[in-house]
Formats: C-alpha cells, structure tokens, sequence
C-alpha cells in the first residue's frame, strides 16, 4: 500500500478513537503502524510516542498505604538520530522494585511483523546513592521503522506527592493518557500546567480497593492527543515551565475522628519554616560574629553602607559548593570555613545583617532552572533557593552572597524567575524577583582600511551588569589569553596587543582594549571595496524561526548596546553607496533599534544603538519580536560600497 495512503489512515483512525478507549493490550502493534513512513501531525519528526498510558492507584499493603505506578510506552521510529530513545533508564526507591516488565522491538520484514524481545540478561541494575536503585536496558534491532514498547509496574511507596505525569515530549505524542484512583481518605491538589489543552479532563465517583475492603474514593482521567513536538527556542527559561503536565500534592488527610491539612496556603508554609530548625530557629545564631558586626557598624554609620559592608564581607568570607537549598542545616560558622549549600550562605547574610539593626528577612525562590512557582498554589516543593531582603529606609533591596562577582543589589541571573515569597515571622508575601541588573555592552573603534580590503586599528569594549559579570568569571576561571584567543578564533582578528581592566572590582565594568586587523570584513572586486558596517556586533541571525510561539519569551534582564565604528576611507576611494538609516521600536517602549551610517570627511562613521526594556514577551506577541529582529538582521547585512575615484 502506497505509504502516503497508509499514513492517512492511521492519522483518521487515531484521531477518531474515543476518548473512552480501553487501554491497549501489550503486542498489539497494528499493520498500519509498522508502514508508517512518516507521521501525519509532522512530517518532520524523526519519531513520535504512538502510545503513552499510565495509572497511579494508591493501595493498602502491609500495613500502609503506598502507590503502584503501572506504565506502558510505544514509540515508533522514523530516523537515525532519534535512536537513542531505545535506551531506557529507570529509577526507583532501593525499597520498591520493577515488576510485570515487559519490552519488545517490532521490525517489519518481509511483509512479517518479527517480535525482538528484551532479554533479562541484557536488564543492568545498579545501586545509586540516596538509596535509589538505577536499571538500564537498551531494545535490540532497532532501525528507522522500528517500533519500541515496554512496559512495567513500580511501587513508589509515598503519597504524599502522586506520580507526575508529562502530556508532552521532544517528538510528537499521538496519545497521552494517565489515570489516578485514590481512596476518600484522601484530597490531593491538582496542579495543570504547560500550553497543550487536554481532550479529556474527568474526576468522578469510583471504587478503591484498600485491603481487601471496597471502600469510595476518586479517579481522575487525563487524555491529551495529538501533541505537537516541544520545541526549545532562544530566550526560554526551563523547558519545564512550559512542558504540558500534571502534578499532584497531598492536601488532606481525614479518617473517622482524625483530620490533618497539609500547607494548605502561604500561612501554613511560613508557620513550616519559621518553626523549622534549620529555617527560622537558625536565624539569628551568629553570636560568634559579635566582634565582626561591631567592627562594621563602628566604620559605617549609613545604613547602606553597612549593609554593602555585610554583604560584601559575607560574599568575600564564604564559598558555595553549587548546591541549591533553602535550608541551613549546620552551624553557621560551617560557612566561614568550609564551602556550603547556598541556603547556609544567604541564611547567615540575614542573620548578620539582622544582628546589625538591619531589617531583613529570607525570600524563598525557585531558579530559572528549576521552574517558575505557581502563585495560585502554595507548594513548598517547588521553591529550592533562598535569597535575603534588606529594607532600608522605603526602598528593599534584594542579595544573594554565593556569587563574587555580583554587586551589592543585584541577584545572580539564575534567580531572576518571576517571583519569589519573603517568609518572617511575622508575614509572608510575595516579592518581585527583578534586579538591578541590566546586560549591557559599549563598543568603540577605529579602522584603518586599505585598497585590498583588510583593516587594521583600535578597538575599546566596555561589558556592564550581567555582561561583564559573566565575562569576569571566565577570565577567573581560564585566564586573560584564553579569552583573548577565544575572540580572535570566533572573528578571525589577528590581537597584536590587548589590555584588560576592572576584572577583579564587582563596581566596575570590565574594559577590554585592542589594536588588531581585521581581513574578512570587506572584499575588494575590481574598482569596488564592499564593507560590512559592522566589522564587530554585527547580528546575523534571528533568534525567532518560528512560525508561532505557544511560549512566553524571557530575555532575563533589560539589555543595552551600543557600538561606533569609525573606518578611513583608502586614499584614492570615495563612497558609492551607504546603508539607509533604520529606527525601529516595539509598542509601549518595551525595544528600540537605531541604525545609521554617515560619511564625516574621510571617515565612514557606523552607529548602532539597541534596547530591549520589556524583559517577559506573553506569545501574542511573537510576531512583532521576530519581525523586529529580521528587520535588525536584514539592516546590517547590508553593505557600504566604496569605488575607485576616476
């Protein structure tokens, strides 16, 4: 049967399933599946997840309550690069263990459907530390046109958070299901998130076998199909936050006479930390810093010059072992001698500055890597850092001490993630996670052009705010020269000498001056020279490709550049022809981009100045970012042209 045929057939009969569908048998692979060529919902997609059903049931053995996770998976392969999918890792608690495995591969050979299944042999378990056991097992024969499906049966013991479930992937997702039964004696929160609207979303009435004993409870049914493929795109923040899932966390428990409620809002939560040794009880347990704190007070009267002072003096006196937590869970004297968690760190810059009359008080936040919090759900799990305020006088300022390059008041780019929930012991509320950073970068230079087209001259970059934080990093961790050698590999400078300033002061922005030559900026044909007028900054490609965007985009702080590039026209050469001007802006002066080029006797005098103000883009707006920047691209790929006087 023509493939073509065969691909839209499988693609009405899938989408016309209902959605009250029994779950499939294991081996029931159809004909139609195997001569699938491509798949209909993206032409494009090396592979897509065929099939993807899973329940969470939560049972009574052994005297407790415990969730079994059943899982079934079939994925259909249509290109080389996506083979790695047939190498599967499972993790689970060393208590619990894999049960009813099943895993096949189905390749089509000679018009037969031959079964490859995995062998127990090729099943490697490992134990892992935390008490977490690892099993790996790849599926034999795999090829483009293979199928893969596995299935098995966990046990994960806690009910406090039931089994996540992910509606999508990196390949498309033909049918997602999942389903959850739970006995009466329990209410868990539902928490969607993600940007795929589901085709089934049903909770009803239902009953749960608990020890033998037929008692009422609650299913709930999620089916999402036809999923498109989750594409990550410049300017995104975790993939996770936009991923479509289902989360679930246990908000009561109520048996006959006994009932518990579990951070059923920010109240509780604060009530948590607060109370908590290695939170609230912690803070303030800097007696030992009694000489330091006076010594700061007796040198700054100023209020914010004492609180630069503590900061300084904590971020100088302390080193992070790269470790997130929002918990201090050793003494705080463990952080002048040791590398420690970042909560060890942070806690203990509010206690200091508490002990010095400042008021301050602990933020809890989740990084940009960690997700974005739901404000609509107080879930202590989704915060991992902490960082401090310090209010002074009617204006707070917001500090994270583990990074030695960040000044006093703005926070590492990994904690600008929305928002984030300042906890005391008297309230608790939200705090906008924004910094007194920008990325900022100012670039002058001078070129000497010659007939042939090379150029030689100065060069002055001046790297502010997140820019010059990041570049200060990379000379500390490599060194000048290999930072040096990185630009010239990138952009083909030949450095003939180089001074870097401002590395090591946190106030300063980081200089770098150079006299270099340029050979591939501008091409000589005949009686024409051909200049980019940006022999540096130039922007080449557009970070948007494509056609919408379901995602918000983030560009993590303001950003500003601005670059002048001055070049001698050769002797004997006058200019053909210049660039036409361009400014361009986004609505409500969320960006701007001015672009010009202007002959000043023998001089050609390029002037580039670009602001991005609005920091988060809602999707609605997509098409006005990426046509902002084509137009950008399209500007300075333009060219001056340059001829030979007659």
């Amino acid at each position: 049967m023509n493939n073509f045929f065969v691909a839209i057939l499988f693609w009405v009969a899938f989408s016309s399933i209902s959605y009250a569908q029994k779950p499939r048998k294991f081996g029931a692979i159809t004909n139609e599946e195997m001569q699938m060529s491509s798949y209909p919902g993206d032409s494009t997609a090396k592979a897509v997840i065929l099939y993807e059903y899973g329940t969470s049931n939560v049972g009574y053995i052994n005297n407790d309550f415990e969730v079994t996770l059943q899982y079934h998976k079939i994925v259909k392969f249509f290109d080389d690069d996506e083979l790695d999918r047939a190498n599967i890792t499972l993790k689970y608690p060393d208590h619990t263990g894999v049960y009813k495995f099943k895993a096949s591969t189905y390749n089509l050979v000679d018009g037969k459907v031959v079964e490859s299944e995995v062998s127990k042999k090729d099943i490697h378990t490992e134990q892992l530390v935390d008490g977490i056991t690892e099993k790996k097992f790849a599926f034999p024969d795999v090829k483009p046109g293979s199928i893969i499906e596995y299935t098995y049966q966990i046990k994960t013991g806690s009910i406090a958070y039931l089994n996540a479930w992910t509606f999508q992937s990196t390949i498309p997702v033909a049918w997602s299901e999942y389903i959850v039964r739970y006995p009466e004696y329990f209410n868990y929160k539902t928490i969607m998130r993600g940007y795929i609207p589901l085709s089934v979303a049903d909770v009803k009435n239902t009953y749960v076998s608990i020890g033998g004993s037929s008692v009422s409870g609650k299913e709930h049914r999620y089916v999402a199909t036809n999923v498109p493929a989750f594409e990550s795109e410049s300017y995104m923040t975790a993939s996770k936050n936009y991923i479509s899932k289902i989360d679930f966390e246990l908000q009561s428990v109520q048996f006959p006479g006994y009932f518990k409620e579990f951070f059923s809002d920010f109240n509780g939560i604060q009530k948590l930390l607060m109370d908590d040794i290695d939170f609230g009880q912690r803070l303030g347990k800097v007696g030992f810093m009694k000489d330091e704190i006076e010594a700061l007070k007796a040198s700054h009267s100023d209020d914010l010059e004492l609180a630069k002072a503590i900061f300084s003096y904590v971020q100088k006196h302390s080193t992070w072992n790269k470790h997130n937590s929002i918990y201090a869970t050793e003494n705080f004297k463990t952080v002048l001698d040791e590398e420690t968690n970042s909560g060890m760190i942070n806690l203990f810059l509010v206690s200091v500055l508490r002990k010095s009359g400042l008021n301050a008080d602990p933020v809890i936040i989740s990084t940009r890597d960690h997700g974005i919090v739901n404000p609509a759900y107080a879930l202590l799990k989704e915060y991992n850092y902490v960082i401090a305020q310090v209010k002074i006088e009617d204006k707070s300022y917001l500090l994270d001490a583990t990074d030695d390059f960040v000044p006093f008041g703005v926070l590492p780019e990994r904690c600008l993630n929305g928002n984030g929930r300042l906890i005391s012991e008297n309230t608790n509320h939200w705090v906008d996670l924004k910094s007194l950073g920008i990325r900022q970068t100012t670039c002058m230079a001078t070129f000497d052009l010659d007939e042939e087209g090379a150029m030689a001259g100065n060069l002055n970059y001046n790297f502010n705010g997140y820019r010059g934080i990041e570049l200060k990093k990379e000379i500390k961790r490599t060194g000048k020269q290999e930072l040096l050698d990185e630009y010239a590999e990138r952009d083909g400078w030949e450095i003939s000498n180089a001074t870097i300033k401002g590395e090591d002061d946190t106030a300063l922005p980081l200089s770098i001056d150079l006299e270099l030559a340029i050979s591939d900026k501008a091409e000589s044909l005949g009686d024409r020279i051909y200049l980019t007028p940006l022999a540096v900054g130039q922007t080449k490609e557009n970070p948007f490709r494509l056609e919408k965007r379901m995602y918000p985009v983030d560009f993590t702080c303001p950003r500003r550049s601005t670059y002048m590039i001055k070049y001698k026209i050769p002797e004997g050469y006058e200019v053909d022809a210049l660039p036409k001007p361009l400014g361009i802006a986004l609505p409500n002066k969320a960006g701007k981009y001015i672009f010009s080029v202007n002959v000043q006797g023998d001089q050609i005098i390029t002037t580039v100045q670009y602001q991005m103000n609005q920091v988060v883009f809602i999707p609605g707006d997509y098409v006005l970012l990426k046509e902002f920047f084509a137009q950008i691209v399209n500007k300075e790929a333009e060219q001056i042209v340059l001829k030979a006087k007659i």
